[in-house]
């Protein structure tokens, strides 16, 4: 594949996705590709078609891609066969049920002409309900670089790797849509508490332009998608949760935090829950050839 200009776009909300968009896009750069990298937010419009390559990033969410990254590709202008690559990211790595997050996209981009030739999963510190041990997180921080350049590679030299997910995943993914009415909940029972400054960061910083500042106090409407950037970032952390606060990790989440551990004990975690963030640390080529990949890791 002759790759030129690259997008690399994405839809963040408390940083892991942004540091694996950086990732790709350093990667690409590094190989002589001029790189234009975007964040998807409610202020801006990002594509053009002119672009040789499109590489979509978002966090998986509720085992499929945030609102916003559908109301993205719905004002893409339509292109003719350009070469595309979806990366889904996840904190826990390409099991059931995320196995056909990406393919919700992937239909929407085809149908404005782009040619999808590759996905992927890249896994980052989880920053809902149960929270990454420290040790894994570290170690998914140390490997992104590596993966990045991996998959930078495979794009540049024309590997073709697309999933095909069973039945299962696939109703899942249609089902699972559903929880993302429960981020109208969430968002609208938000709210300051008393250690409020009025800074203004959380209006700012929202990418669905959900807050707004009236009396010195953020307000909070519909379009909350659950990305957690407020409620985590908040500066004095203000912002509370009246519902569906048990998706929120109890001690926070600061992806700056993980930079600073340095060497820590590396403790095993074991069990289901860590299963894919396992295999995906330890190279495992379970997760690429049980039928799901046309093209097996290697």
């Amino acid at each position: 594949m002759s790759v030129k200009n690259a997008l690399v776009v994405y839809f963040s909300g408390t940083g892991g996705t942004a540091r694996a968009a950086d990732a790709v896009g350093t990667a690409l750069a590094k190989r002589g590709v001029s790189v234009n990298q975007q964040e998807i937010r409610h202020d801006n419009a990002i594509g053009n078609g002119e672009e040789d390559l499109l590489v979509l990033l978002f966090a998986v969410h509720a085992a499929n891609a945030p609102e916003p990254v559908y109301r993205w590709l719905e004002q893409l202008t339509p292109v003719q066969g350009t070469s595309a690559a979806v990366l889904a990211v996840s904190g826990g790595g390409e099991i059931f049920p995320n196995k056909a997050c990406r393919l919700s996209s992937i239909k929407r981009l085809k149908k404005k002409g782009y040619d999808v030739t590759y996905e992927d999963m890249l896994v980052m510190p989880s920053n809902m309900s149960t929270a990454t041990p420290d040790s894994l997180a570290v170690k998914l921080l140390d490997v992104l670089p590596q993966k990045a350049q991996n998959i930078a590679d495979e794009l540049l030299a024309g590997v073709r790797r697309r999933t095909k997910p069973g039945l299962l995943n696939r109703v899942m993914s249609v089902v699972c849509e559903f929880e993302k009415k429960g981020c109208h909940l969430f968002g609208k029972g938000l709210h300051a508490d008393q250690s409020c400054t009025g800074c203004g960061w959380c209006a700012k910083q929202c990418p669905r332009g959900n807050i707004s500042m009236d009396g010195g106090k953020p307000v909070f409407s519909n379009r909350c998608v659950m990305c957690f950037r407020c409620v985590y970032g908040c500066p004095s952390h203000a912002i509370k949760a009246k519902r569906l606060g048990f998706v929120l990790n109890k001690q926070g989440f600061d992806m700056k935090r993980f930079d600073t551990l340095g060497d820590i004990e590396d403790k095993d975690a074991k069990g289901m829950l860590w299963k894919g963030i396992n295999l995906y640390l330890n190279g495992d080529e379970k997760i690429y050839t049980n039928n799901d990949r046309t093209v097996p890791r290697g």
